[in-house]
């Protein structure tokens, strides 16, 4: 499985071997050996530019903010500015060639982005024992985070969230990148009083799609897959427009339009044919005081054919999105709230279906629904030949 395109693969493979000609030197810091500290110059290696802070309560060891897979993440200060950040320390030892490429391809992708509502990639080093990538420190939390712990919820309070999701993606999309991993987790607040400040976080899964090509690569997160990469024919931008439409169900009937009880491969298979066949259903407890428009703005974003779905043009001229605050802001939420705190809370207890899905089960899944695919295919044409 892999992005399809020569023309593709050899910009990468230009750009893995040139990384001074993608940026990834930070700023334009390299400088000759005549150089020294006192002109100003500081030696362009992590520990000499950022400080790590120091959590009292684990005994002065570095503040953890979190942490998975090769990486962990820490809270870190900037030793001229005084500026926190946060970094991500990814140790080599336990990265492959494909994983430091990644991580390559990530750096140079969060290079071209800078939008309000996109979190801000700040520096980068590839040294000896390890990579550091330092971005814009978030302290406000996850998105769903700061919606349930509203006292009052209503549909203007949701459709400002989906109007910051669109707008972001349609900086992304202009420049040719697909998230690839929309999710409520990936949806941070800036701060903790600013309910505006929404940022878009980790692009570890974009890719630059550029002149309609195709990518045929399996990976995101099971409940915000679009249905063209399950059936492996091969996506592009729309995949995003359909996790926006997963995330505005959520937002306002409280629960997700597909979800599943267990990462077993059974449960896993399930939920994926539900989401191939484009099975919404909206609750009539849940969804029953949810505007019309609201509900026609979901079932165009979770449009099973990927031609058909909004763009993200399309999305951001939506009635919905258009209709006057004062009118939503009328449209109480309070029952969706309630589930979707309970959801919420669900969701954490089961760690948000472990890892991002590019393991053997994912592909071992996926390749044994598209072999399923090829199997009915090939007997509809054989009934057909016997019909003849």
């Amino acid at each position: 499985m892999g992005c399809s395109g020569s023309k593709l693969q050899k910009k990468y493979a230009a750009e893995r071997n040139n990384p001074m000609g993608t940026g990834l030197a930070s700023n334009d810091n390299r400088r000759n050996s005549n150089d020294t500290e006192s002109d100003g110059y500081v030696e362009h290696t992590f520990d000499k530019r950022w400080d790590y802070v120091k959590d009292p309560e684990n005994r002065g060891q570095p503040k953890e903010l979190g942490s998975g897979g090769f990486s962990t993440v820490y809270l870190v200060r900037n030793r001229k500015t005084s500026k926190l950040a946060a970094v991500k320390v990814m140790k080599k030892s336990d990265m492959d060639d494909e994983d430091k490429q990644s991580v390559l391809d990530e750096v140079n992708i969060m290079r071209k982005l800078q939008h309000p509502n996109i979190v801000q990639f700040i520096d980068f080093f590839d040294e000896e024992l390890n990579m550091y990538a330092v971005i814009e420190y978030l302290e406000g939390g996850t998105m769903f985070d700061r919606v349930v712990k509203k006292e009052s919820y209503n549909e203007k309070d949701a459709r400002d969230l989906v109007y910051i999701f669109l707008s972001s993606l349609k900086y992304c999309h202009s420049k040719d990148i697909v998230h690839r991993d929309i999710k409520p987790e990936n949806i941070l607040m800036a701060s903790n009083d600013d309910d505006a400040d929404v940022k878009i976080a980790d692009f570890g899964l974009s890719i630059h799609l550029p002149n309609g090509e195709l990518c045929y690569r399996g990976c995101g997160t099971p409940n915000y897959l679009a249905p063209e990469m399950l059936k492996n024919i091969g996506y592009s931008k729309p995949v995003d427009m359909w996790a926006v439409g997963c995330i505005a169900f959520i937002l306002l009937g409280g629960y997700a339009p597909f979800d599943c009880d267990g990462e077993d491969p059974a449960s896993l298979k399930k939920l994926y044919s539900t989401i191939k066949k484009g099975d919404v259903v909206f609750e009539k407890e849940y969804f029953g005081h949810v505007s019309i428009e609201a509900k026609h703005l979901i079932t165009s974003l979770l449009n099973v054919d990927p031609s058909e779905r909004l763009t993200v043009d399309d999305a951001l001229k939506h009635p919905w999105i258009m209709r006057a605050g004062n009118e939503l802001a009328g449209r109480n939420l309070q029952k969706s709230l309630k589930i979707f705190i309970a959801f919420r809370a669900k969701r954490k207890f089961k760690g948000v279906v472990k890892g991002i899905i590019a393991t053997n089960k994912f592909k071992n899944i996926i390749k044994s629904i598209g072999a399923a695919a090829k199997i009915e295919k090939a007997k509809q044409e054989q009934e057909q030949q016997n019909q003849r």
